[in-house]
């Protein structure tokens, strides 16, 4: 019988052999200083980790609450849950943090008056779809072949990378000004092209850039799950060649050469962007979960 609850949307795994005793397990042993953990007694705790690269690009002293654990065979998990916020609150004073971020498992949306209460907002909702290596046919498109940018192309990719989260999270929030959004994404896919360990390829016609996509492998998870886990981090086509089943002919060139990397690939998109949505399934991907994103802005 499993020892804690956890809100984190990656539950999905638990087919696969998480286990997510061992990862609460871990927290509550670990002396990582990245981490903080938040305690209510001995009936729950939350993971927080300090997020400096968002504090430099938005300004704001931002946390992110990485996990929340609730013990099992509670008679109240939300009066649980509210005894913890009000512990996490106490310590965004104490820290002077503006900014508290979240991302839960769609199917606790029955708490979200209690994070509302707190003053979380939702700022994007997300499905979530699984590649499995050996049970996902993949069909061949015939697209040309992706390959490995070059210096020279981190420009374009840029632009195109940042036109394509206008949906996104970040641009969702009407408390972080356009231009600082902007500025995330920027920085943000830049750091992920110059990372030699993440899986890019972009497609070009005639020396002209179509598309592009990229894969991160996932550690987090590393010692928890047997085999690897990667996630697509985005992939785009330029506004002037869609139509054309540049996306399919993409996303199905990307799965072949990264499965040879991670056993699953994880892809997530809005819930509203159904372009999305009938692209990964017609490719035979399963939907096996949903994000919720949620912000806290607070005074300092």
């Amino acid at each position: 019988m499993k020892k804690f609850e956890s809100f984190n949307y990656k539950t999905y795994l638990n087919k696969f052999g998480l286990n997510f005793d061992k990862i609460a397990s871990g927290y509550l042993t670990s002396h990582k200083r990245e981490n903080v953990v938040i305690p209510s007694g001995d009936k729950a705790f939350a993971v927080l980790v300090r997020k400096a690269w968002d504090k430099r690009i938005l300004g704001a002293e931002t946390y992110s609450i990485e996990e929340i654990f609730i013990k099992t065979g509670l008679p109240n998990h939300k009066e649980v849950l509210s005894d913890l916020l009000d512990n996490v609150m106490a310590f965004a004073v104490k820290k002077k943090a503006e900014l508290l971020t979240l991302r839960v498992n769609e199917n606790k949306s029955e708490y979200a008056d209690i994070f509302e209460r707190y003053g979380f907002i939702t700022v994007d909702r997300l499905k979530t779809f699984l590649y499995e290596k050996g049970k996902n046919k993949i069909r061949n498109y015939h697209t040309t072949a992706g390959f490995a940018p070059k210096g020279s192309d981190y420009k374009d990719i840029v632009a195109l990378a940042r036109n394509s989260f206008k949906h996104s999270r970040i641009y969702r929030d009407k408390n972080i000004p356009k231009k600082r959004a902007d500025k995330f994404y920027e920085k943000l896919a830049g750091a992920l092209l110059k990372d030699g360990s993440n899986l890019k390829l972009i497609y070009k016609r005639e020396n002209q850039l179509l598309g592009f996509a990229v894969g991160a492998k996932d550690d987090s998870l590393k010692g928890f799950i047997p085999g690897k886990i990667g996630f697509l981090w985005l992939i785009t086509v330029d506004p002037k060649f869609r139509g054309q089943g540049l996306s399919a002919g993409i996303m199905s060139d990307f799965l072949s050469k990264f499965q040879d990397v991670v056993d699953l690939i994880e892809v997530n998109t809005q819930n509203d962007n159904m372009p999305a949505v009938k692209l990964y399934e017609s490719l035979g991907l399963a939907k096996v979960g949903g994000i919720i994103t949620m912000h806290c802005w607070r005074k300092k």
